[in-house]
């Protein structure tokens, strides 16, 4: 990874959220999304650094997920519950998020305000090997990504 490519995200106590975006105000403080909110611990701690320097890199264009105690996600905006405790599968048939599944990043939109996710993610090393692909979990795009002041993955 060459330094252009280098994006340095501040830790979470360091992190001034966004609390907004195109004049509307969000229910939610949207932070950037990291590594630790998607993969347990132990995972991270085994992982090559170059791996979680990737994983960083892309995930930080969205922002971290909103869960309730159920371990529900949430729209960052206007906070309307986008899965259920055991994830997609329960928000499918309620229709939380309209999907354009002819994409297979799966982009989408929260139903009820209209904000941006993506609902299939992957990311991969510089060499374009596979490093990890996520399936049908709806990341909110981070305000600074739709500004264009990050780094699209």
């Amino acid at each position: 990874m060459s330094e252009k490519d280098t994006l340095v995200i501040p830790t979470r106590e360091q992190e001034q959220p966004v609390q907004g975006y195109g004049g509307v105000l969000f229910k939610n403080k949207a932070y950037h999304c990291r590594p630790e909110h998607l993969f347990p611990s132990g995972d991270l701690e085994t992982a090559r650094p170059e791996w979680v320097s990737v994983m960083t890199l892309y995930l930080a264009n969205y922002c971290e997920p909103v869960r309730n105690i159920a371990n529900e996600i949430h729209c960052v905006a206007c906070n309307a519950k986008l899965t259920g405790p055991y994830g997609m599968e329960d928000w499918r048939s309620r229709g939380a998020l309209s999907v354009d599944e002819s994409l297979d990043t799966h982009e989408a939109r929260c139903v009820n305000c209209g904000y941006p996710a993506r609902c299939s993610h992957t990311m991969n090393m510089p060499d374009g090997r596979l490093l990890v692909r996520l399936s049908w979990l709806p990341l909110m795009y981070h305000p600074r990504t739709l500004s264009g002041s990050t780094r699209s993955g």
